[in-house]
């Protein structure tokens, strides 16, 4: 694989700026200073020194072809909205550039750097369990622990917290539990990070990140056929619906706050799809959306699907859910749990909490679109690997 791809670029050098920018989403940094990180260390010297003859291989990848026509569809959507908004071409062009790097360049990177995401899943954790601690201290001490807890930097909003730290849990449970890839050490890290990430997500009250980690840690316990994890998943549940029949956790913990007006948002969505049901509205369509008992307006779908219906249509849909089966097709042939879970995970996320896909540096790059890339990488991996080594 080596021989096939140059190695013109210091490999190294990206490896350790990457792992950085991955581990920056956790900081107390204003996201235009950690976007500011990206665009210089990364997307800059990449964009500069990329081969033709890399981009060949990259093009093996069915993924990656996805990913470019998916997200250059919603890029250049702008130009059949109602009105047409040729002006706002260049507002999405950028990150469909910015995006597209990052997905070649964490290719690219698997390939090429031996242990780049264990590397990258490590700096994740590291960062994790240093800014669960303080976020909490910081929040708690001037509010009551009633509160829903807010995080810092990217993470502010309790919603957005919950994910990331979702994501943690699940490769914490992963490091725990890989007694043969990972040292006494990490695995004991890992075990602590873990719990500390549930007791984050608990603080912040948030309900769909819970499902996604339920989801993708019964799918990974079913694909390592680790019985005795899938056990205790299924107990700890059994024991938590009992603690809620029983009233010795109050229901209104999972109640209080319904469905947050997902049925009516998507209600009222419906119809604007199916005014514009094959392209879309393109990806500058916003939409008001008036719910009951709520004096204020949302203009968020709740779900990036509905979001992907509204900007593109059946045709931009079908290619993000197409690239989605390819990512778990190839995740599960290389046999990566870790990657299949991540991906579940992320799916579950993007259907009842995302929104669009495309954008500057955001959270979504890293629970959604790090797998997908991942994935990729194990395409190319499988089309340049000799069925029958001589």
């Amino acid at each position: 694989m080596k021989q096939v791809l140059s190695m013109k670029p210091n490999w190294q050098y990206f490896a350790f700026a990457y792992v950085l920018f991955a581990a920056g989403f956790f900081f107390l940094i204003r996201p235009k200073y950690h976007n500011l990180f990206y665009y210089v260390t990364l997307l800059t010297p990449y964009v500069i020194l990329i081969g033709r003859d890399r981009i060949g291989i990259l093009w093996q990848s069915s993924i990656f072809r996805l990913s470019l026509a998916y997200l250059g569809m919603v890029a250049i959507s702008v130009l059949w909205a109602s009105p047409p908004e040729l002006h706002k071409l260049p507002k999405y062009l950028f990150p469909f550039l910015y995006l597209i790097a990052f997905i070649a360049l964490t290719v690219e990177l698997s390939l090429q750097v031996k242990k780049f995401p264990e590397y990258v899943f490590k700096a994740i954790l590291i960062s994790a369990a240093i800014w669960i601690s303080v976020s909490i201290f910081l929040f708690y001490q001037d509010h009551s622990w009633s509160i829903r807890l807010r995080g810092v930097g990217r993470l502010e909003n309790p919603l957005a917290g919950a994910i990331m730290y979702g994501m943690v849990a699940l490769l914490c449970l992963h490091i725990t539990i890989q007694k043969s890839t990972f040292s006494t050490l990490w695995r004991s890290i890992a075990a602590i990070c873990g719990v500390l990430s549930l007791v984050y997500i608990s603080l912040t009250q948030c309900r769909s990140p819970v499902i996604g980690l339920f989801l993708a840690g019964l799918i990974y316990a079913v694909l390592q056929h680790y019985w005795k994890l899938l056990l205790s998943v299924l107990a700890i549940t059994i024991m938590a619906g009992a603690a809620f029949y029983l009233d010795i956790l109050p229901l209104d913990l999972v109640i209080s706050r319904g469905l947050s007006y997902r049925p009516e948002i998507w209600q009222q969505a419906l119809p604007a799809i199916l005014e514009n049901l094959w392209f879309g509205h393109g990806t500058t369509f916003d939409q008001t959306y008036h719910l009951t008992g709520k004096p204020s307006f949302q203009s968020h779908t709740h779900s990036a699907f509905i979001a992907s219906l509204l900007f593109v249509g059946i045709v931009g849909t079908s290619l993000l859910f197409i690239l989605i089966v390819q990512s778990f097709r190839y995740s599960c042939n290389a046999s990566n749990q870790l990657t299949t879970s991540l991906l579940t995970y992320a799916i579950i996320i993007l259907s009842i909490n995302g929104y669009q896909l495309l954008d500057n540096p955001a959270l979504a790059w890293l629970y959604f679109w790090l797998p997908v890339s991942l994935a990729a990488a194990n395409e190319i991996r499988d089309k340049f690997t000799p069925t029958h080594p001589q």
